[in-house]
């Protein structure tokens, strides 16, 4: 969820530069600035995009704004999140979401007091909360695909790391990785909260 946040700073935004029909030119810098914002993570599955191995697109997250949008509703994911989603839009389940209107997901701290992440799990922090309920299907966050790859890459990163480790020790880990294979670091949240570490600073170096 590290990369659903927007910046009111951001040079997308400053520049202006929206996504545009035909224009491939301009939608390739649009495609290449978000994903530079993004760190180069998905921003629905947080699988880093590796040299094109999952075929990054540039989504429009309200289907109904695409080309009237802006800075606002673009992400680049992966092309499994994108016709996952697509399928979703196409059968109108979500047509009158909550969530189209508030964009809670784009402000980092009611992210994180509206999601949670549990064993393997997203989930609402309210019970209640059917916005962020819908939220967490809708973008496919514990879709079986995603969450089996997620659990077998923190199941492979528990083998690698010795059971008393120290978070120093951790962080090292964490950061040699990133130096020699940045695509071992996939689903960042979610190594976060087993391992109860910030790579905020690794991920932004």
């Amino acid at each position: 969820m590290k990369f659903l946040p927007k910046s009111h700073n951001s040079d997308i935004l400053q520049s202006g530069l929206t996504y545009k029909k035909g224009q491939t030119k301009n939608n390739a810098s649009l495609h290449q600035l978000l994903l530079a914002e993004q760190k180069g993570f998905c921003a629905y599955t947080e699988e880093v995009l590796f040299e094109n191995s999952l075929s990054p697109e540039v989504e429009h997250f309200n289907p109904v704004q695409k080309y009237k949008d802006d800075y606002y509703n673009y992400y680049v994911v992966s092309r499994y999140a994108n016709l996952r989603k697509m399928k979703l839009d196409r059968s109108g389940v979500f047509r009158e979401a909550l969530f189209f209107n508030s964009l809670f997901f784009q402000d980092a701290v009611k992210l994180k007091n509206r999601i949670g992440y549990k064993e393997g799990i997203y989930y609402e922090l309210d019970a209640a909360d059917i916005e962020a309920d819908d939220f967490i299907e809708y973008i496919g966050l514990n879709d079986p695909i995603i969450k089996k790859k997620r659990d077998n890459a923190i199941r492979r990163i528990k083998n690698d790391i010795t059971e008393n480790a120290t978070q120093d020790e951790i962080a090292d880990y964490f950061k040699k990785e990133l130096e020699e294979s940045r695509e071992t670091i996939s689903f960042i949240t979610a190594i976060e909260h087993e391992f109860n570490i910030d790579l905020s600073e690794i991920i932004n170096d």
